[in-house]
C-alpha cells in the first residue's frame, strides 16, 4: 500500500524554524499530521510506502537518500518507543491487579479472623 504526498521541495517535510541540514532537521508537525491522517486506515498493513510527488527540477538523489534514511530511523524509533510504552503499561496493569488481589485476600483473612474474636458486646461495633 502506498501513500502519495505532493511537495514543492524537500523543505516542505521539515520544520521552518530549523535551519540545520537534512541530516539533523526535525520533521514538520504539519507533514507528520498529514501523514497520520492519510495512513490512519492503513495501520493494520505490514508494508506501507510513502511516495513524494515532486517536480523533476527539484529532485536530488543525495537528499532523497538522506531523507529516506531519516524517515526509516524516525519511524523505527517511534515503533520502539511505543513498544516500550505498551510493555510498561502492561506491566503496570498486572502489578496493580496483583496488588488489588493481595488487598482482597488480606481483607478476607482479617475479616474471618475478627469475626471469631470473643467480644463481650458485639453491638458496640455495629
Amino acid at each position: 500500500m502506498s501513500v502519495q504526498i505532493a511537495i514543492d521541495n524537500y523543505d516542505d517535510l521539515f520544520s521552518d524554524f530549523d535551519i540545520r541540514g537534512y541530516e539533523e532537521r526535525y520533521f514538520s508537525s504539519d507533514f507528520l499530521n498529514e501523514l497520520r491522517m492519510r495512513t490512519i486506515k492503513l495501520f493494520s498493513k505490514k508494508e506501507l510506502e510513502i511516495v513524494f510527488v515532486i517536480d523533476k527540477t527539484e529532485r536530488n538523489a543525495t537528499y532523497e537518500a538522506i531523507i529516506s534514511g531519516r524517515l526509516k530511523l524516525f519511524f523505527n524509533n517511534r515503533y520502539e518507543r511505543n513498544n516500550r510504552k505498551r510493555k510498561k503499561l502492561l506491566f503496570d496493569a498486572v502489578l496493580l491487579e496483583l496488588v488489588g488481589i493481595a488487598f482482597m485476600l488480606i481483607t478476607m483473612y482479617l475479616s474471618s479472623t475478627f469475626d471469631n474474636l470473643p467480644i463481650t458486646n458485639k453491638d458496640s461495633f455495629y
